[in-house]
């Protein structure tokens, strides 16, 4: 019939009219993508950089750099500064060929001012690559807790040697340092004792905190001493986050400790009776307490003389001594945490009755400590008696400390009296 298609045409004119469509829909989102920019962008808009460690900042592009690297500058602004509270890993993003994403790293250092914060901002893009949707980020940063510093003693004295103790805490409690710390110490011009003439540091004039601690050490040697020039005082240079505690400051007396313990000495007291009775497992009782001021120490720069009737009488002999080394000791019994600690002049004396008894004798060579101080206007001797095997007291105490492997035995519990100076 004229104007009907046949069946063959009619399907052939259908599959033109269906190419032509999908061409015309096709088409067009071809030409969309090919004309669509590739584009850089920060990996997100807000970062943030803890008190202590680092964030990583990341830079993604939508297409992988070709056959060379990328490189995106980028500028840092903010109130927090640079190389003083944060380190940065590199000055640029470097895109590596064939990859679409690079990385920098920013580590906190002395950040202990609170609002802190850092903004980084793209510079020019790669050829070829348009800006995408974050440009610039900000990176919070997180403060750390103020460090609070103290001398461990106030006050201490230097014979030959002597170490000076710098702890740290925060207002939290306890600090530990996560990595290797070095603290700067002046000398205070308040000082009388010249540095080089007096007295010199050993090693560096700097407190080194080690990883994993709270505290260090200053060391200081005598060189000698000399009336109205023999007190050092010692401060802490500025360190930022760091403030001071309760002892800002320390002065070290240098002392001529075998000087100082010359001269004849009357019994005073024995001043950590209580703290033993207190803390050992026998009758305090029992303990040799009972001495008087008749009861006389004789030292010259070799030798020990004694004239005595109380029970001191029963450890002490006349006989030679001799100087073995300065030691530091902690008095348990003026309390604190730690204990107040001081320089003994430790001696060897060339015979003592260890069993310190009237009835049974045991007599050796033997250590004692020897310190020499002033208090209320008069001069005291500290005698510590560490090196004693007693059978008439603490015999419990002495039986438990012999497991413990210390020498001597009772080297930390030791019996502590004071003379006072006759002449």
């Amino acid at each position: 019939m004229k104007g009907v298609l046949s069946k063959s045409t009619f399907l052939h004119v259908r599959n033109l009219v269906v190419a032509f469509l999908l061409t015309a829909f096709v088409l067009p989102a071809c030409k969309k993508d090919s004309t669509t920019p590739a584009s850089i962008s920060l990996e997100k808009s807000v970062f943030a950089l803890p008190a202590s460690g680092s964030v990583t900042v990341k830079l993604v592009a939508t297409v992988n750099a070709g056959s060379e690297d990328l490189t995106v500058p980028f500028t840092l602004a903010g109130n927090a500064v640079k190389g003083t509270e944060y380190e940065v890993s590199a000055e640029a993003f470097v895109i590596k060929k064939g990859t679409n994403s690079a990385e920098i790293v920013i580590t906190a250092k002395d950040n202990y001012v609170a609002s802190k914060s850092i903004q980084i901002t793209l510079g020019k893009l790669p050829e070829g690559y348009a800006p995408g949707k974050d440009l610039s980020a900000t990176i919070t940063v997180a403060n750390k807790d103020e460090i609070i510093y103290s001398f461990e003693q106030e006050k201490s004295e230097l014979g030959l040697a002597t170490e000076v103790t710098l702890v740290l805490k925060t207002a939290k409690g306890a600090f530990v340092a996560e990595k290797e710390m070095k603290i700067p110490i002046l000398v205070d011009a308040a000082s009388t004792a010249v540095e080089g003439t007096h007295y010199a540091f050993e090693g560096t004039k700097e407190v080194i905190i080690p990883v994993g601690k709270s505290k260090g050490v200053v060391s200081l040697k005598s060189i000698k001493k000399e009336t109205g020039k023999d007190v050092i005082k010692l401060k802490v240079g500025e360190v930022v986050g760091f403030v001071p505690g309760e002892y800002e400051a320390a002065s070290i007396t240098i002392i001529s400790p075998l000087e100082q313990i010359v001269g004849k000495w009357k019994y005073a007291a024995f001043s950590n009776q209580e703290w033993l009775a207190l803390n050992t497992m026998d009758d305090g009782n029992l303990l040799p307490s009972k001495n008087t001021d008749k009861d006389i120490l004789e030292i010259t720069k070799d030798e020990l003389k004694v004239t005595m009737t109380g029970d001191v009488k029963n450890y002490f002999r006349n006989g030679a001594l001799t100087f073995i080394k300065e030691e530091k000791e902690y008095l348990q019994e003026d309390g604190g945490l730690p204990p107040p600690r001081v320089t003994l002049q430790v001696m060897k004396m060339s015979k003592a009755n260890v069993a310190f008894s009237a009835t049974t004798k045991n007599e050796r060579e033997t250590e004692i400590g020897f310190r020499a101080f002033r208090e209320n206007g008069k001069d005291i001797l500290e005698v510590t008696v560490r090196d004693y095997e007693p059978v008439d007291f603490l015999q419990e105490t002495f039986k438990t400390f012999k497991e413990f492997g210390e020498v001597p035995i009772l080297k930390s519990m030791p019996i502590r009296y004071h003379f006072e100076r006759i002449n």
